[in-house]
């Protein structure tokens, strides 16, 4: 579903994620949530499958709440120039 950057590296930090743009130095820490949706979106195909995934984690999250900020995190680090869609 995504594609790291050229240049982009994740690394997992016990719970969170730390993802750096070694072309611009940004680097961005990811809660627990925020890093499972990363990683995910990098594994998986498309969204529905993401979305699937996401809700075995969460079953307790309605869907409509995980598909908005699942949206909203893709936007995000796509807008940061951290992935591109595909």
């Amino acid at each position: 579903m995504l594609t790291p950057s050229r240049g982009v590296f994740a690394q997992r930090v016990k719970d969170e994620m730390v993802i750096v743009d070694s072309k611009t130095e940004m680097y961005l820490e990811l809660n627990p949530t925020a890093a499972s949706m990363w990683e995910i979106a990098i594994e998986v195909p498309d969204r529905a499958s993401a979305l699937a995934r996401l809700a075995e984690q969460w079953s307790d999250v309605g869907t409509e709440r995980l598909a908005s900020g699942f949206d909203t995190f893709v936007a995000d680090v796509v807008a940061r120039g951290l992935a591109t869609p595909g």
